[in-house]
């Protein structure tokens, strides 16, 4: 099992409210805040973040942990039901 970085080391500039639990998958970490976005960080004991994604025109809260099914990730917010993944051929 691998430790996860702590809160300072994840993020220091960003106020975070994690509001779900961290999700591993395919040798990364993804771990859900509920206004900052979702990180997804290398499943590796040295720390790396490998990506950020908010959606700009979203304003509501992320207020769960994220789903997966079929190599896609779908988060849940207070106000809608979110898909990202690529799309099968």
């Amino acid at each position: 099992m691998l430790p996860l970085p702590s809160r300072a080391a994840l993020l220091p500039a960003a106020s975070l409210a994690l509001c779900s639990s961290p999700l591993a998958a395919d040798g990364r970490i993804c771990v859900v805040t509920r206004r900052s976005g979702t990180f997804v960080l290398d499943a590796k004991p040295e720390f790396r973040q490998l990506a950020r994604r908010q959606l700009a025109s979203d304003s509501s809260d992320l207020n769960a942990s994220p789903a997966v099914c079929g190599g896609r990730i779908y988060p849940r917010s207070d106000e809608r039901l979110c898909c990202a993944g690529a799309a099968k051929s």
